[in-house]
């Protein structure tokens, strides 16, 4: 044992670490991820050899004894330690050789000062005591040496974001709710890192449209965004923010995520149909924003080429998914046909939206359409889908797999095409059965 290099306890029970650990001098790595309920760690102080040390999810409420003597250390994971409460800022400083550091989903907050003394830092997941300090580490010489980060403030929903992981495409993270926290003038002093891949904002009150945000308009990286609890947010793409070469902020975006946004009212505010303007949006997630009538105006379908996955829940006033130009009154010009074509769409969720009564009043050709599931929403009348006609045969759309509803629900459809019932019938919960 004396002898040993790597020692990985990794998913454990075990709820106190036995004393011989701290005897084990030529220790490299010692592991300790998702012990939960591991409450003791004895000291490390004798284990100066350890360039690993990862402690996470567990029940542990200070860092262990002798940590600061790990001189050697490069990487140090504590992340999700729900009841770690401290840090020591000397401690730190004895570290200076750390590469990879992540404490986030503890109650530990730093300060950007905290972290300059880590001049070898690569990856890094913290939580700062406010907008200013997470401001200030952003701007600073160190950071631009990140390859990856997870920066917090306030309060988040950590379980929605992705861990830091090498060869992952959203691995530039912030968070931030301001909700929690007091930060002064807010979200216009906010200064986001250039190449953030991951933006989640929770309870900023004063903000009209989420694209106005200044720091946005240069994270044309930015792949996935969540949004929730901001009172007055009216909408998420506005046309002020198109930049002088023509782009707009947020277009780079594929999965969007909003919940809770009592004022929003529109996705797109503004916005007319622009063939050289395409939305990377991929997946699309609405829940209980109140406000909104539609989800989609059928003209801007052409800037959503890559839309997959729609999922729209609890939303009290939400009458139709996708509006056509005449619904709008705004029809400049109109082909006649009504048909619109979501090339991509895979998945389509509907569920608790009491006042729903149409997901398009025309027909869609969703020729990648997979899973079509409705849950109560008792005033929808029909399933808008066009059926695949061959040599006067017609079938259902090619790829649709699952329909998924209340029986009763699907007995009170009324069908543009008496067959579409008959041929749909063997794909109603079919998924249910299967398992």
């Amino acid at each position: 044992m004396h002898c040993l290099k790597v020692l990985d306890l990794s998913f454990n029970k075990i709820q106190l670490l036995p004393e011989s650990i701290s005897n084990l001098e030529n220790l490299h790595a010692l592991i300790l991820t998702s012990c939960h309920q591991l409450e003791y760690v004895p000291s490390m102080k004798k284990l100066k050899a350890l360039k690993e040390f990862t402690l996470t999810g567990s029940l542990i409420e200070g860092v262990p004894k002798g940590v600061e003597e790990l001189v050697n250390l490069r990487k140090l994971d504590l992340s999700y330690n729900r009841r770690l409460d401290t840090f020591p800022s000397a401690m730190l400083r004895r570290l200076s050789k750390l590469q990879f550091f992540v404490i986030d989903g503890t109650r530990v907050e730093l300060s950007a000062e905290d972290l300059m003394c880590l001049r070898q830092l690569k990856v890094v997941g913290v939580q700062f005591h406010n907008i200013q300090e997470l401001t200030w580490y952003v701007t600073s010489q160190q950071f631009q040496w990140l390859e990856m980060h997870r920066l917090i403030v306030g309060k988040v929903h950590t379980e929605l974001c992705h861990g830091l992981k090498y060869g992952t495409s959203c691995n530039r993270q912030v968070l931030i709710n301001f909700a929690s926290k007091a930060f002064g003038s807010g979200v216009h002093e906010l200064v986001l890192p250039r190449d953030i891949s991951f933006f989640e904002l929770q309870g900023f009150h004063n903000l009209s449209s989420l694209s106005t945000i200044p720091s946005l308009k240069n994270a044309r990286g930015l792949s996935e965004c969540v949004v929730g609890g901001c009172e007055r947010l009216e909408s998420i793409f506005s046309s002020s923010s198109f930049s002088e070469d023509g782009r707009i902020s947020l277009s780079s975006v594929s999965f969007l995520t909003l919940f809770h946004l009592p004022s929003c009212r529109v996705l797109f505010d503004g916005i007319s149909p622009v063939h050289n303007i395409s939305f990377n949006l991929t997946k699309l997630s609405i829940t209980k924003c109140h406000s909104m009538k539609y989800i989609l105006a059928s003209q801007l379908l052409q800037n959503l080429p890559n839309l997959k996955t729609l999922e729209v829940k609890s939303c009290e006033s939400v009458e139709e998914i996708i509006v056509g130009e005449e619904e709008m009154r705004e029809s400049h010009h109109r082909d006649g046909s009504n048909t619109i074509t979501l090339p991509r769409l895979e998945d389509l969720t509907l569920a608790f939206l009491p006042s729903l009564k149409s997901i398009h009043t025309g027909t869609m050709v969703c020729e990648s359409l997979f899973l079509i599931s409705v849950e109560d929403c008792p005033m929808l009348r029909r399933l808008p889908l066009s059926l695949d006609v061959d040599n006067m045969q017609a079938t259902a759309p090619p790829s649709l797999e699952f329909i998924l509803g209340d029986e009763k629900w699907w007995e009170s459809l009324e069908w543009d095409d008496p067959r579409t019932k008959t041929i749909l019938q063997h794909l109603l919960n079919r998924g249910e059965m299967q398992s």
